[in-house]
């Protein structure tokens, strides 16, 4: 069974925080909610390890991409990364050489008409390199591309409805 996290308040410490893990919790016992709990702690604990000058940078995406759209899932996956859910996997966050990589999972979909794709031998998925603190952050180029992607994987998720209910 597969449970996912929701964070009510982001801007609120994490110990703070109310999960919001609706209905597949009711009626579990309270391992299924402990474990929502260390999930949460996990994403968290990646943000914390990352080095000191990019704490303040990844905290401020990992909020524009939780605000994208009501209902954005953060999830631990893969024990390794962040992933973010809304309509199926939207983006995750992923370190690599003192650089933090967003990934957009649909990213092939993406008209990327801010142009901040990197180039990659990736097939299907986008990533978006954040450009190294201090230096500045087109948040607004940022938020567009989100809301082109929280589009793009709700009109996928449409089309795989309707392939399912022209099969039946």
């Amino acid at each position: 069974m597969c449970y996912v996290l929701r964070v009510d308040a982001l801007r609120v410490p994490f110990e703070q925080r109310v999960l919001d893990v609706g209905s597949k919790v009711q009626g579990r016992s309270l391992l299924a909610f402990n474990y929502l709990n260390a999930m949460a702690g996990e994403v968290q604990r990646w943000f914390d390890r990352l080095p000191e000058h990019w704490q303040e940078r990844a905290q401020l995406l990992r909020d524009l991409v939780l605000d994208a759209a009501p209902g954005m899932a953060e999830k631990w996956m893969f024990k390794s990364a962040p992933f973010y859910l809304h309509h199926g996997w939207m983006c995750y966050f992923s370190f690599k050489d003192d650089q933090l990589i967003i990934g957009f999972c649909q990213g092939a979909h993406m008209m990327d008409a801010e142009a901040l794709f990197a180039l990659t031998p990736h097939k299907q998925i986008r990533h978006y390199l954040p450009p190294r603190p201090p230096a500045r952050l087109n948040e607004g180029a940022f938020r567009r591309t989100l809301v082109e992607a929280v589009h793009i994987n709700k009109m996928l998720a449409e089309e795989r409805t309707a392939k399912r209910k022209r099969k039946r």
